[in-house]
């Protein structure tokens, strides 16, 4: 870590040199794994493996340091000055970290079942691997909003959010009612036999999709560059602990279920939090003119996917069928509706395209 000097790009908003680094180490990582990971006795190499990669995602990006930075440091250096900021960082960072872990901690300790365990660590890892799309393009946002701060530029720092908006309600809805859609079909083909309790659970989680995009959204947009992180924090902090009290006792009620709708719940309350004190700066009205017609298109879409998944057996290509007939019904759909920031990225998507093809001609 201190060796990590990704902050630096992010800053200066230079994520091709992340990406490109992130990328090669990822492809040496995947390669040496094969190669020397074969038994369980190689445990200690792949630790080996997994460190050295870190190290050398941070390092590799070192050298571009000195095209950026010039000259030296004058004056003493006190990096104990920014030790109280920090906290504000990263008090809610443990908070978050310990409400994640603790939902499984819990359902061992209450429920005594390693199956109760498996079926919502599952659930929840597959629901949630959709949600780095959405959480990636508001963190690459997030040094363009504080620059638009730093020069009280808000009307195009509102413009923006309004775009981030569009983006993160246009996958998180369809994605929300595509996974409850196929999770039927997908469950037994992923997991096999004995995941049942699995549907039931993506059922209930999937709907952090579209919560935690709205949460995410407003504290990369508005509550950290516009330095509010510290009623972030207390936001954050509140929900981990609604997550621990409502955990107590619906697990011993409904075990992993419990544990799902204790953090739907605890998602929730942060969600409306940050929207009710971001008003002077985003209304929620602006949100529901924002998200409806992706609202609209994504109940359409869920629809048609679940009438195929009634009448269609569980297979890996009616999973596919299943899968590319929603992509259809709801590109369809938002274009019935003239969903105006759709409409523009298809155009611009394929004037891309005819400009690369006529200067190759």
């Amino acid at each position: 870590v201190a060796f990590n000097f990704t902050w630096f790009y992010q800053g200066i908003e230079k994520f091709n040199i992340l990406a490109l680094a992130s990328i090669l180490t990822k492809l040496i990582y995947v390669s040496l794994i094969f190669i020397f990971v074969k038994e369980k006795s190689d445990l200690n190499i792949y630790a080996l493996i997994v460190v050295s990669m870190t190290l050398l995602e941070y390092v590799v990006v070192i050298p571009f340091l000195f095209v950026s930075i010039k000259g030296k440091v004058e004056g003493k250096i006190n990096p104990f000055i920014h030790l109280k900021s920090c906290m504000v960082y990263f008090l809610p960072t443990v908070a978050v970290e310990i409400y994640t872990v603790v939902d499984k901690t819990m359902i061992g300790l209450i429920t005594k079942s390693d199956f109760e365990n498996g079926y919502y660590e599952y659930a929840e890892k597959l629901v949630k691997m959709p949600l780095t799309v959405i959480t990636a393009i508001n963190a690459i946002m997030e040094s363009r909003m504080a620059y638009y701060y730093s020069y009280n530029n808000h009307a195009d720092a509102y413009n923006l959010t309004i775009k981030s908006a569009n983006f993160s309600f246009m996958l998180s809805f369809p994605m929300a009612f595509g996974a409850v859609a196929i999770a039927r079909t997908a469950i037994p083909l992923y997991l096999g036999d004995g995941y049942e309790k699995c549907i039931t659970l993506i059922y209930i989680l999937a709907w952090l999709l579209p919560i935690i995009s709205i949460s995410n959204l407003l504290g990369s947009h508005y509550y950290t560059p516009f330095g509010k992180r510290k009623t972030s924090a207390i936001f954050l902090t509140s929900g981990a602990l609604v997550n621990i009290i409502l955990n107590s006792f619906m697990i011993y009620l409904w075990q992993s279920i419990g544990a799902a709708i204790a953090s739907i719940v605890a998602e929730l309350l942060i969600s409306v939090l940050y929207v009710i004190f971001a008003r002077k700066f985003l209304l929620f009205k602006t949100l529901l003119n924002v998200s409806y017609k992706y609202i609209i298109s994504s109940v359409i879409m869920g629809g048609s996917v679940l009438a195929l998944n009634i009448f269609l057996p569980t297979s890996v290509w009616y999973l596919i069928l299943e899968i590319t007939i929603g992509i259809i019904v709801y590109s369809l759909m938002l274009l019935i509706l003239r969903t105006r920031f759709f409409i523009d990225n298809i155009k611009f998507l394929f004037n891309k395209i005819s400009k690369k093809r006529n200067n190759n001609e």
